[in-house]
């Protein structure tokens, strides 16, 4: 496995999601990925600070070997956490509705009942 999604566990970033190169992850054993693991927070292209790298505690929450299939978890995750959307549900005109206008009229009078007797 060359890639991970990973969870952070503490910090600024906890509950957040990022994929990382698997050689980022401190005494990674592939076998036992529920365990929390140690990060360490490299910067693609930079030189090792003399202190070592900033590390972070996260969970794994999938191995892969190619980062674009990691990237389609990360959006199936987000899309999971997020609020329904607060749109209003789409009401079907009612020239397509195989109703009597009797009927139509009828609904639309009890609504206007129901909403009258809440506003007193």
């Amino acid at each position: 496995m060359k890639f991970a999604l990973v969870s952070w566990s503490k910090g600024k970033d906890k509950d957040a999601l990022s994929i990382i190169p698997v050689n980022w992850i401190v005494d990674f054993d592939p076998e036992n990925s529920k365990k929390e693991y140690l990060i360490e927070c490299c910067s693609i292209g930079g030189r090792r600070p003399t202190n070592g790298w900033l590390v972070e505690p996260a969970h794994i929450l999938q191995l892969a070997e190619k980062e674009s299939n990691l990237k389609i978890a990360e959006q199936k995750l987000v899309q999971e956490d997020l609020p329904m959307s607060k749109k209003r549900k789409r009401v079907l005109n009612k020239l397509f509705l195989d109703t009597p206008e009797e009927t139509v009229e009828q609904v639309a009078k009890e609504k206007l009942q129901i909403h009258c007797c809440k506003t007193v």
